[in-house]
C-alpha cells in the first residue's frame, strides 16, 4: 500500500513507591506515495496501527494514531526487550507491516532504603499505631492528632518537634488513617 519507515525514541518513567512501567515514543515519516507508486491523493491515508510485544511473543495492536500524527506514547509496558512495527490505513485497507525496531524496557530501580533507620514508635504502650501531627509553617506541632500511622512506618529526616518525650520526624501522608481531619503532605509521627 504505502512506504513508511519507523523510528523509536527512547523514555522510561519512574516514579518512587509505585509499580514502575517503562514507555516507548514510537515515531515515524508518514507515506508520500501509494504502494504501486500512484500518487498519495489516490490511496489517503486515513491512520495508522502500532503493534508491539516482548520478543518471542505474538505482536498485538497497541495503539491507533490518527492520520496526522508523526508519533505515539506507548505507555505501560512491562521490562523485557520490545518489538514494534506499524501499518497505515487507506479507508479500510491496511498496509503491510513496517520495518521492526526494538527497545529494551529496563525492570524498575528499587525503593531506596530508610536512610536514617528510624520507624514509627507506640507511645501508648498496647496501640499499634502511632499518632500523627500536622507540621506547622514554623516547623512546631498542630494543636491535634490528624491521624494514626502503623507501627514500623518509615520516618525521615531530622527530628522536627519533641512531645511528651517522643522525638517526631517526617512520615509519608500516604500511610496516614486520618482521624477527623483534612489530609495534609505535612505530617508527622512519633519515631524512634
Amino acid at each position: 500500500m504505502r512506504y513508511r519507515s519507523l523510528v523509536i525514541t527512547t523514555f522510561l518513567f519512574i516514579a518512587p513507591s509505585l509499580v514502575l512501567a517503562g514507555e516507548a515514543t514510537i515515531s515515524w515519516t508518514p507515506p508520500t506515495i501509494c504502494a504501486d507508486g500512484s500518487p498519495l491523493n489516490l490511496c489517503p491515508t486515513s491512520g495508522f496501527r502500532i503493534y508491539g510485544a516482548l520478543i518471542g511473543q505474538v505482536k498485538l495492536l497497541l495503539a491507533s494514531p490518527p492520520a496526522t500524527a508523526t508519533s505515539h506514547l506507548i505507555a505501560n509496558l512491562a521490562p523485557g526487550n520490545w518489538c514494534f512495527d506499524m501499518t497505515t490505513l487507506a479507508g479500510l485497507s491496511e498496509s503491510v507491516r513496517s520495518n521492526e525496531a526494538c527497545k529494551t524496557v529496563p525492570a524498575p530501580a528499587p525503593n531506596p532504603p530508610n536512610i536514617t533507620g528510624v520507624t514509627a514508635v507506640a507511645v501508648v504502650p498496647g496501640i499499634n499505631m502511632a499518632p500523627v501531627y500536622k507540621v506547622q509553617n514554623d516547623g512546631s506541632r498542630g494543636a491535634a492528632v490528624v491521624g494514626f500511622v502503623p507501627l514500623w512506618t518509615p520516618c525521615a529526616g531530622s527530628v522536627l518537634f519533641s512531645y511528651r518525650s517522643q522525638a517526631y520526624r517526617r512520615v509519608d501522608s500516604g500511610a496516614v488513617r486520618w482521624w477527623g481531619a483534612a489530609q495534609t503532605g505535612k505530617v508527622a509521627a512519633a519515631c524512634g
